[in-house]
């Protein structure tokens, strides 16, 4: 018999075909390849570094108005500017802060928020609840003109109870004593009665409702599972 050898590459098999006597046809022949080296894994980039004392957090903004900004100051950290914003509602973002960096909610219409502090979390959820800033100024001038009243009827009333001891008591400062007693009577009323509740109920308000120390990380990067 005719053995005829085949050898691919470096392999350690060998493909043996034998032709007979008895064979009419070519002998077949049979060729072993090797498999496909696998692609080499390339490692993913690593995140930048984050400057001493920097770490980040995911913010969500409920509103109930639009255009809510969060507004950072960055403080010994910034570039000189005292706020400026970060986002706007519903911000889904990350907010780089520090420990000494200071936060507010502001926007078209509103009066601004109390600053605070994001503290050691690494998301949160906000609900802002937004003042009227019409309603601010309301306010603020129902308190001064109750109190320019008030403080009207008090002048009134000294200068009558002075003139009643110095000069006497007649219907000129009678009068006097009665419009300065209104006065007093209706400047507190306006002010405290109305200026002081507009102005109460004008502020801005937030609540952090849902926070959690860590960020889950998915399949395709960085993720929040509200």
């Amino acid at each position: 018999m005719i053995g005829l050898l085949v050898v691919v590459g470096l392999l350690p098999r060998v493909a043996l075909a034998q032709v007979g006597p008895d064979d009419t046809g070519p002998a077949p022949v049979t060729i072993v390849l090797p498999a496909p080296a696998p692609a080499p894994v390339v490692p993913a980039p690593a995140a930048p570094a984050l400057p001493p004392g920097m770490r980040n957090v995911w913010v969500h903004i409920d509103s109930e108005i639009p255009g809510i900004e969060l507004r950072r100051h960055l403080r010994g950290h910034d570039d000189g500017r005292r706020w400026h914003t970060v986002c706007v509602a519903p911000c889904d973002s990350f907010v780089s802060t520090y420990d000494d960096t200071h936060f507010l909610f502001d926007g078209p219409g509103m009066v601004a928020a109390p600053k605070f502090q994001l503290g050691p979390i690494g998301y949160g959820r906000y609900a802002v609840h937004p003042g009227s800033t019409a309603q601010w100024a309301l306010g603020w001038v129902a308190v001064g003109v109750g109190g320019t009243g008030f403080l009207g009827g008090v002048v009134a009333l000294v200068f009558a109870g002075t003139a009643a001891v110095f000069v006497g008591g007649n219907d000129d400062i009678e009068d006097i004593a009665i419009a300065g007693g209104v006065a007093t009577a209706a400047g507190a009323g306006v002010a405290l009665g109305a200026g002081l509740p507009l102005l109460l109920t004008a502020r801005s308000s937030y609540e952090l409702y849902d926070s959690g120390p860590t960020v889950g990380l998915g399949p395709t990067g960085l993720r929040v599972d509200f």
